[in-house]
């Protein structure tokens, strides 16, 4: 095979495997704003605010993405000022805390464990924005690293840069 042949190659392979990737993307069943519910938010600037931090997650979170049919119920809740344990260690000026109720069934069998439980997580954004979770159910579900308590390890931290721009728009409304 010629350099050029192996050139062509190599991008219609390159093409494929992006079909492919934008194909497993379309089938992602990321949730509905209206299908949580938010408390806390004292005006519409921060409930849309929530829903933003909200589907950020959701749209990060690999396994709630894609089978969010199994989720019996969600709420969201304006955390201010941000627990202060993780507020001093994170620098989060803003904390949702999402509480996620799944179904018994729904999950593949890849994510049984993640079937029946109330999933907590507490979404921030600040300097080091991010979710924190102490339940291995949502650590697991979400890809973070699984807590040690062994190693006195409880929380499981995962950076979420698209929470940046969130952060700002927290600032400009001057979010307390």
């Amino acid at each position: 095979m010629t350099i050029p042949a192996i050139r062509i190659l190599i991008r219609v392979l390159g093409v494929v495997a992006l079909a492919g990737l934008l194909a497993s993307c379309a089938e992602e069943k990321a949730p509905d704003a209206a299908e949580i519910e938010i408390k806390g938010a004292p005006d519409a600037g921060q409930v849309e605010l929530v829903k933003s931090i909200v589907s950020v997650f959701t749209t990060a979170c690999a396994g709630l993405n894609r089978h969010w049919d199994a989720v019996e119920s969600a709420v969201a809740t304006i955390n201010y000022p941000p627990d202060i344990r993780r507020d001093t260690r994170r620098g989060w000026r803003l904390e949702v805390r999402l509480v996620i109720k799944t179904r018994a069934e729904g999950f593949p069998a890849r994510y049984a464990y993640a079937s029946g439980q109330t999933l907590e997580y507490y979404i921030g954004v600040g300097r080091n924005s991010g979710v924190v979770s102490r339940q291995v159910p949502a650590q697991k579900l979400c890809r973070m690293a699984v807590s040690d308590p062994l190693r006195n390890r409880f929380d499981s931290f995962l950076a979420m840069p698209g929470l940046r721009n969130i952060d700002r728009e927290a600032e400009r409304m001057d979010v307390r």
